[in-house]
């Protein structure tokens, strides 16, 4: 499997020379990383691989990937969100990471908590520590939907999401949704948060 994820990185790459970047998450759908704990299922998967830590075997696929960057001539950076992994996993997948590898996290999606999650704040700083500073999932283009249920202001919440992210000690913030919107229009939210950004 390892040499087909090989295999895979290095044709995607010959085909597609302008990407720098992979970034990718686990376990949704009910499906995803094996013998992992947040599987819809419950965690299930080979044999073979049922008491390797998971750090382990994130790590192989993952240098696997870089592998393929490799035969292709190629140096990337992959982001990967261990979406449902539990925090021992998590904190194992962190010591194992290679080079040019970050952890990415998730924010809260209820619209009156904290931005970085506490579960977050640790696993933020042991990053840190192993010298691969993690990425935040700044989206405050999730909040608009929930609006009439905000203490504050939509404009407030989202200037305190970038000042709690800047805070953070985090590389770096991804904003998956400061893109084209579905049926290519853009939510107000996001039109006005690019164009803050955009201005100062």
């Amino acid at each position: 499997m390892l040499d087909h994820y090989r295999e895979a990185t290095a044709k995607f790459l010959e085909l597609a020379p302008h990407v720098g970047v992979i970034s990718m998450f686990t376990n949704d759908s009910g499906a995803g990383t094996c013998w992992c704990s947040g599987l819809y299922p419950g965690p299930n998967g080979p044999d073979a691989c049922r008491n390797i830590n998971m750090g382990k075997r994130v790590g192989k696929w993952l240098r696997a990937i870089h592998k393929g960057a490799s035969d292709a001539g190629r140096k990337i950076e992959i982001i990967f969100r261990p979406l449902h992994f539990s925090k021992f996993e998590t904190l194992d997948v962190i010591d194992n990471l290679p080079a040019r590898t970050r952890l990415s996290f998730k924010r809260s999606l209820a619209p009156n908590r904290a931005f970085v999650l506490p579960e977050n704040r640790e696993l933020l700083v042991r990053s840190k520590e192993r010298g691969r500073p993690a990425i935040l999932v700044a989206d405050p283009t999730m909040g608009y939907q929930l609006g009439p249920l905000m203490e504050r202001p939509l404009p407030y919440y989202i200037l305190d999401v970038y000042r709690e992210a800047a805070a953070s000690g985090a590389y770096g913030v991804s904003g998956p949704q400061i893109t084209e919107g579905m049926d290519g229009v853009d939510s107000p939210t996001t039109m006005a948060t690019i164009s803050g950004l955009a201005r100062y």
